[in-house]
């Protein structure tokens, strides 16, 4: 589920806002562009979407060591049973 939602933010970004954020531009690019320009618009919600696929990655990560652990224990619990 949370895969879904990254996949689908990074699409987002990629198709509707055309890759556009805010990462690596200058300070002149950012004074050069025009609050009501379509570019900024593209800019402004690329970033925000960007950072959404960021937390979620975040997450996605946790999520995982989460299931390794849990697997890890299963496994242990099983020799451990079996040993005595």
């Amino acid at each position: 589920m949370v895969f879904t939602l990254e996949t689908v933010a990074a699409y987002l970004v990629g198709a509707k806002f055309h890759g556009l954020t805010n990462s690596y531009m200058t300070p002149e690019q950012r004074a050069a562009l025009r609050p009501d320009s379509q570019e900024w618009y593209d800019r402004v919600m690329g970033s925000k979407i960007q950072v959404i696929g960021w937390s979620l990655y975040a997450a996605i990560l946790w999520l995982l060591k989460f299931c390794v652990a849990i697997f890890y224990s299963r496994l242990t619990y099983v020799v451990l049973c079996f040993s005595s």
